[in-house]
């Protein structure tokens, strides 16, 4: 899980060393990272807690109810700011409802994949829409292609039209396999 972890977590590390270094350590685009854990670093970290906290007994009450869901992704926040341990629970169950060796994981995706669907139209922050869009991508339905595909003819930023248009066109496809 370690592996598969890493690229998310790549992109949280530093909002993490944000919060743990204080305010003074500035860590925007085009700026130095060298005070900063390496994401290796920080995963080491932390593994045992993202050990536990990504268990599929761990999860299940984010797939319990549609608002338990929408809870965990309400922590999504702007680029840069979101929790790393969210992340990886978010990214954990779009894996976890994707398992074909779990009884309840058909309906554990239509809950998930209507909450990410969900969050996505309601996103107002293009980083909160498009990671909502990249877990559709991974865990979302073909019948929720036409949806995204409005999702990306009605958005304001360019770069959820054309990440939109290229969700819709996967989850079409995956319908046609």
């Amino acid at each position: 899980m370690k592996h598969l972890l890493f690229a998310l977590m790549a992109a949280c590390a530093l909002s993490c060393a944000q919060a743990q270094l204080g305010k003074e350590y500035d860590i925007r685009p085009a700026t130095t990272a060298g005070a900063a854990p390496s994401a290796v670093k920080w995963q080491d970290a932390n593994d045992a807690v993202l050990a536990a906290s990504t268990t599929p007994e761990a999860l299940a009450p984010y797939l319990a109810h549609p608002k338990a869901a929408a809870a965990l992704l309400a922590r999504v926040k702007k680029a840069y700011e979101t929790d790393p341990l969210a992340a990886t629970q978010i990214a954990a169950i779009s894996q976890l409802v994707m398992r074909e060796d779990r009884p309840q994981a058909p309906a554990e995706r239509e809950l998930w994949a209507g909450a990410l669907l969900k969050a996505a139209r309601e996103s107002q922050e293009t980083y909160r829409t498009l990671l909502f869009l990249d877990q559709l991508r991974w865990c979302g339905k073909a019948d929720q292609a036409a949806a995204v595909r409005r999702l990306g003819e009605t958005a304001k930023d360019n770069a959820v039209k054309a990440f939109a248009a290229m969700v819709a066109r996967e989850l079409d496809a995956a319908g046609k396999r």
